[in-house]
């Protein structure tokens, strides 16, 4: 098995010459490479579909790349990349409330408490009733107080005559 490998290393070397730098065999070199690509369909493939790249830093880079802007794949790379440094990095481009609505509670809601912070640190997640929910129910202190934070003092003036206390309450939960 490891002559195997080995020999799959050499061929992979040899064809390095001849693919874009983003197929490199070197995780580093597609790393670099990635960071300063241009066209948003390379960068989609690098995240979703069959060129899915096995190297989550080189997803991450092909994320956080400014030219991938397509919401619908930085949906499915937000809600189902197998890293959670992705899956952040995803979240925090989004721009679909109903998404970031689903990352934090119900069916979908991702595992990872920074992924779920992120969802709630996006300026475009403004629904109050949702970010309420998060604050007292979410397992992570660290994801209820981020969402306690973006708590509009008019929201929590609704449910409770006295918002600071209520916002208090809701970080000592």
């Amino acid at each position: 098995m490891r002559l195997v490998n080995t020999a799959r290393n050499l061929i992979n070397i040899a064809r390095d010459p001849f693919r874009p730098k983003w197929e490199h065999s070197d995780s580093i070199i597609r790393y670099i490479t990635v960071e300063g690509l241009t066209d948003p369909n390379i960068l989609e493939g690098i995240v979703i579909g069959y060129k899915k790249d096995k190297d989550a830093n080189v997803r991450k880079a092909a994320v956080k790349n400014k030219n991938l802007t397509n919401q619908a794949v930085l949906a499915e790379v937000a809600l189902n990349d197998e890293c959670e440094y992705v899956r952040e990095a995803a979240v925090k481009k989004l721009i679909d409330p109903d998404v970031l609505e689903s990352i934090v509670i119900g069916d979908k809601k991702d595992k990872n408490a920074n992924v779920r912070r992120a969802a709630v640190e996006n300026e475009n997640l403004t629904n109050q009733a949702v970010l309420a929910e998060v604050a007292l129910n979410d397992e992570s202190e660290y994801v209820r107080e981020a969402a306690a934070e973006r708590l509009s003092d008019l929201y929590v003036s609704e449910k409770k005559s006295y918002p600071q206390k209520f916002k208090l309450s809701l970080l000592k939960h």
